[in-house]
């Protein structure tokens, strides 16, 4: 199943090839002895069996056998690099590929995002913006005055984001391990991770949120969900990057969505009857009104790549391609495609930093997949032979759209099992994008180099077939009943020699990298 398609090819012409070699053979030892050639020969002269053995030597197969070697070589060449692939026919769809949609983070940056602020939205906004549910103003909380419920929530944060492998969780873990104070011990129950959007758990009777800001509305009401979006894009405005929502809150879920009244439910009621918690009875959850959910942004930042963006210009020039031809190279220019679950500003300035004319931002993993499904259809209504659709991503949100592709590569130490049973190729300890011009140079000259030892070894199988019936070779002496007969031991010789060249030829692609 996955052979590359040229074996297959190279599979049935072998099997019809062989089939002729021997239908010639037994036509040779029939035909001979009618002509006179004795069947076992004589004393100084060789019989038509020993002659047919001369011909089914010289003209089987062997160097068509070994011409797949091509593919072994390149595949063991792109292993050395740190990048497994599932198979030969993986190499045959790269060399169609001439679109490729990138993930972002984590595959045109380094994925490792650092916290820079977290805040409340009150912290955020002017007061003028922040309505009370009665019509009133409340001033802006000033940063870090509710220093006890910043630590409470960083606590919830942290011990929700040690449950998610999502790189925005990793740099929630490590902000509370760098956090200037301990922090208290969370204990989180009916964790729940929505794959693109976040997790949700419980603490004690409280349902507490991690994720974007999309996601926090399943625990706030509309006049919540328009704060927290506003203070959300106050945020991107003042720090760029990636902005994520802490909420806990009393309100019901039911699935991972909220109750039709619970907004009504959260202004009416306070905390559960019991044991108080510290957050449901503080100043600032005071401040925020009775019964009014916590919250608490996420700023994060990261980098890109220091090797993405000459992997770019090699990708939209058509550098990576081995060919010298100018037309060539024109061919083998990449349209790329970046598709991001952040917001519109941090994609735009991505795709701006790494020349990417196209992006896409705010989308889920189903909606990653309508983009790999569209490309698809474009790239098929072309009618082009190279038109494959490359998806490039590092998470286990890449997923489905990594299988919708053509060629799916994941990018990652230790990729995640759906992640890896998705992609066909798997980047291992590599800076992003940086080995993909490599990995398609490799798939075009594959192809190249399949075709080039294939015709050397039929070359090579007509040259000694053809000299052995016209009497023109020292080392193969002719078969036919009119010449001198043909050595089967000097035809062996020459069958090895011949698919020696052909072996050498194939292996030499190894040294090329």
């Amino acid at each position: 199943e996955r052979k590359p398609q040229l074996r297959h090819w190279l599979d049935r012409f072998g099997e019809v090839y062989a089939k002729c070699v021997i239908a010639a053979t037994a036509a040779a030892l029939v035909i001979m002895p009618l002509l006179g050639v004795p069947l076992l020969g004589a004393p100084g002269q060789r019989g038509a069996i020993y002659r047919a053995m001369g011909l089914l030597t010289t003209a089987s197969p062997c160097a068509l056998v070994i011409v797949p070697l091509a593919y072994v070589s390149a595949i063991a060449s792109i292993t050395s690099r740190g990048i497994l692939i599932k198979g030969g026919r993986v190499l045959d769809a790269l060399s169609r590929c001439r679109t490729i949609a990138l993930d972002k983070t984590g595959t045109l940056t380094t994925g490792s995002l650092s916290c820079t602020r977290m805040a409340s939205p009150q912290a955020l906004l002017p007061a003028a913006e922040v309505d009370e549910p009665d019509g009133s103003k409340s001033e802006a909380l000033e940063a870090g005055s509710r220093r006890d419920e910043d630590i409470q929530c960083l606590a919830a944060a942290v011990a929700l984001s040690q449950m998610s492998s999502h790189p925005v969780s990793a740099a929630v873990v490590a902000a509370g391990h760098h956090a200037d104070t301990s922090l208290p011990e969370v204990h989180i129950s009916d964790f729940r991770a929505t794959s693109g959007s976040g997790v949700t758990g419980r603490i004690g009777n409280q349902h507490v949120l991690f994720g974007s800001p999309r996601f926090a509305a399943r625990l706030l009401g509309p006049r919540d969900s328009v704060l927290v979006q506003q203070a959300a894009d106050h945020m991107l405005d003042s720090l760029g990057g990636t902005v994520s929502v802490f909420v806990e809150s009393d309100q019901a879920l039911e699935g991972g969505v909220s109750h039709p009244d619970a907004e009504a439910s959260m202004r009416q009621s306070s905390s559960p009857s019991g044991t108080p918690d510290a957050t449901s009875s503080s100043p600032e959850r005071q401040a925020e009104g009775p019964g009014r959910p916590l919250i608490r942004l996420f700023a994060f930042e990261d980098v890109v790549h220091s090797r993405s963006a000459a992997a770019l210009a090699s990708l939209h020039s058509g550098d990576w391609s081995s060919s010298w031809l100018p037309w060539t190279r024109r061919q083998s220019r990449i349209r790329t495609l970046m598709l991001t679950g952040d917001n519109e500003s941090t994609a735009e300035r991505v795709a701006k930093e790494l020349s990417i004319q196209d992006f896409a931002a705010n989308l889920l993993p189903e909606d990653k997949l309508g983009q790999i499904e569209r490309l698809r259809k474009e790239a098929s209504a072309n009618g082009s032979k190279q038109s494959g659709i490359l998806m490039v991503g590092d998470g286990i949100n890449d997923a489905p759209a990594l299988a919708a592709a053509d060629v799916g590569v994941a990018i990652a130490a230790s990729p995640s099992e759906a992640t890896a049973s998705s992609a066909d190729a798997v980047v291992l300890f590599s800076d992003g994008i940086a080995t993909l011009p490599f990995l398609l140079k490799v798939a075009a000259d594959t192809q190249t180099v399949f075709l080039a030892t294939a015709c050397k070894a039929s070359l090579y199988s007509n040259n000694y077939l053809w000299a052995c019936c016209h009497g023109h070779s020292t080392e193969l002496d002719v078969t036919l009943p009119f010449h001198k007969p043909s050595e089967p031991l000097s035809a062996s010789r020459s069958e090895l020699e011949k698919s020696g060249q052909v072996f050498t030829n194939a292996q030499c692609w190894d040294q090329l990298f």
